[in-house]
């Protein structure tokens, strides 16, 4: 009996052409699984939420668990949920619409409680298939943990968004990711949400519309330099209580 050398198993984070296959598959699966949240139950259940501490807690707890609802926090500034939809997204270039692909779109809400008053400020990000396909194709990012990945992207740009830690140059905006490296996209306006409120549906709302990931040595030098100057090196993940920051 002969016995056969096993094949070695490809791996893909050492074959750029495969990667790149998986990327584009992975991504659009992605997005055609994604689960959208209910953002008027949701945002029901914010305004419902008890002024102590302790009843605030156990009523986040069951917005939390719903679909598409990726994170919730409660700080002494408020509560922030962030949820996810998926629709049509427009990727935008200079100004004009470059193409429109089904994509996910991620909305922090922050919602603060005074006197009887319920202040909602609302922020977004927006991923087409072709970006989250560049941060598999652009990072370290493993192509089985994309969606993992997307949610922990989309936390992290809205709180940059929320700090105005935009980068500006070339008519382009850029922010830190997690991933090493920047998105770049361009800040947007969007129609604001009756479910959220009567008030939120007159606003506009500010929106980050992430266009491509750009590794660290993709990046234009005063990018690059910007990011750098910005703690860019790596984002750590900074959880519940710098979501509500």
């Amino acid at each position: 009996m002969r016995c056969h050398a096993t094949d070695p198993v490809l791996d893909p984070l050492a074959s750029p052409a495969l990667r790149h296959r998986l990327a584009r598959g992975h991504a659009r699966a992605l997005v055609a699984r994604a689960q959208s949240a209910d953002e008027g139950a949701v945002f029901a259940a914010l305004r419902a939420l008890p002024m102590g501490a302790k009843g605030a807690a156990r009523a986040l707890a069951r917005p939390a668990r719903r679909p598409g609802v990726v994170r919730v926090a409660r700080g002494a500034r408020g509560t922030v949920v962030v949820t996810r939809q998926v629709c049509d997204v427009t990727v935008m270039h200079e100004g004009e619409a470059a193409f429109t692909e089904r994509g996910l779109i991620y909305t922090r809400l922050a919602v603060r409680q005074t006197r009887g008053w319920v202040h909602t400020t609302a922020l977004r990000a927006s991923f087409s298939a072709h970006a989250l396909e560049r941060l598999v194709q652009r990072s370290d990012t493993a192509p089985e943990t994309l969606a993992e990945a997307a949610d922990a992207e989309a936390a992290a740009l809205l709180r940059g968004l929320a700090r105005d830690a935009v980068i500006e140059a070339r008519g382009d905006a850029y922010l830190a990711a997690r991933a090493r490296g920047v998105w770049a996209g361009s800040v947007d306006r969007t129609a604001g949400d009756g479910v959220w409120s009567d008030e939120a549906a007159e606003i506009d709302v500010p929106t980050f519309s992430a266009r491509t990931f750009l590794a660290e040595d993709e990046m234009h030098p005063f990018v690059w330099w910007r990011w750098q100057g910005a703690g860019g090196e790596r984002l750590q993940d900074e959880g519940a209580q710098c979501a509500a920051a």
